[in-house]
């Protein structure tokens, strides 16, 4: 009966510690080649692979949280504990390191614009702020840019501000990420727009991006930095940043 009852308890326990390994990613579509849709609607991209290698190498079982709605949100499903991670190029800003946890940066980009009227390209962030500019809304280059006393114009996608920016010639510029904005001129040649990086200064310096727990979850936090560096040490990295960027 002991043997039995012990059995049972073991076996519970190693249950118990395998649910233990399941994570809930939270993740949004943000931009290709970050985080998008394939052409089946399954989730793809840069920061997919990334936390998809990160897992295969600590054996990590993950599930996949998509928002498409607000990115905001993701936050507060972080804090209530419906995800355990988020992964969606987000950048590392000292008001987000007061809330949550961050890895060491997966990846670091830098600001740039899409103009279509070449007598609206600028080379400094400071140009911006009389300009209409397109930002993802909730994104950390609309709160600057509001924080600047610039004129952001809130949109949900990138394909929206290039509405807005081509067709309807409602914003000036379109402000994101560089490997962003170079993926869209990739896959969209010849839609009569222009990239140019901005220059980086104390206000708008390059822009890390990492990977978030809740604040204190040490033990995962060391899992992903450490499946972080075992994977650009073994050249996996290296081959999603060659298939992406």
């Amino acid at each position: 009966m002991f043997k039995k009852l012990f059995a049972t308890a073991l076996s519970l326990g190693l249950f118990a510690a395998a649910q233990a390994e399941h994570y809930n990613v939270g993740t949004f579509l943000v931009s290709a080649p970050y985080v998008f849709l394939d052409e089946n609607g399954l989730p793809t991209g840069f920061d997919i692979d990334i936390i998809h290698a990160i897992a295969e190498d600590q054996g990590l079982d993950y599930e996949l949280n998509v928002r498409r709605d607000d990115v905001s949100k993701l936050f507060t499903d972080l804090e209530e504990e419906k995800v355990d991670i988020l992964i969606a190029s987000i950048s590392i800003t000292p008001e987000r390191q007061e809330k949550y946890d961050f890895t060491e940066p997966y990846i670091t980009d830098y600001r740039a614009i899409l103009y279509a009227d070449p007598n609206k390209s600028v080379t400094k962030f400071d140009d911006l702020l009389p300009l209409k500019v397109a930002a993802i809304e909730g994104s950390a280059d609309y709160h600057l840019l509001e924080q600047s006393g610039g004129n952001p114009v809130a949109v949900t996608s990138r394909f929206v501000g290039l509405k807005k920016l081509v067709k309807g010639k409602e914003v000036d510029l379109i402000l994101g990420d560089e490997n962003v904005i170079k993926y869209v001129l990739k896959v969209h040649p010849g839609i009569g727009v222009s990239m140019q990086r901005l220059e980086t200064d104390e206000k708008n310096p390059s822009n890390p991006m990492g990977i978030l727990v809740r604040k204190g979850d040490k033990e995962l936090l060391d899992k992903l930095n450490a499946g972080l560096k075992n994977i650009r040490a073994n050249g996996k990295y290296d081959e999603i940043v060659t298939e992406w960027l």
